[in-house]
């Protein structure tokens, strides 16, 4: 007898679970929407990777432009192209390229 009795228990106990594990499955089980979520997750992550790329570029643009800048500069100076009353407008121009 008393080991019926524990069992009783024991499934007086479980049943509510037993109820709730199938809401559990069914949620589980349940696919819809699941891409929504993904890309709702990464598309940050991915716009944030190619907007550093871009800059990267950019900055790597405006840098070989002011050095290719710098060296002609140079070289109009050392060739005697340059001279101090001559106007600065005949060298090549950065802002040209930044846009300001």
């Amino acid at each position: 007898m008393k080991m019926r009795s524990n069992l009783a228990l024991k499934a007086a106990l479980f049943r509510p679970m037993r109820a709730t594990r199938g809401i559990v499955r069914s949620c589980w089980r349940s696919e819809r929407g699941v891409a929504a979520i993904e890309f709702a997750l990464v598309i940050p992550f991915v716009l944030l990777l190619l907007t550093g790329i871009i800059q990267f570029g950019f900055v790597l643009f405006l840098q070989s432009h002011v050095a290719d800048v710098a060296r002609e500069t140079a070289r109009r100076v050392a060739v005697g192209e340059f001279e101090q009353k001559q106007k600065l407008s005949n060298l090549p121009r950065i802002s040209c390229s930044i846009g300001a």
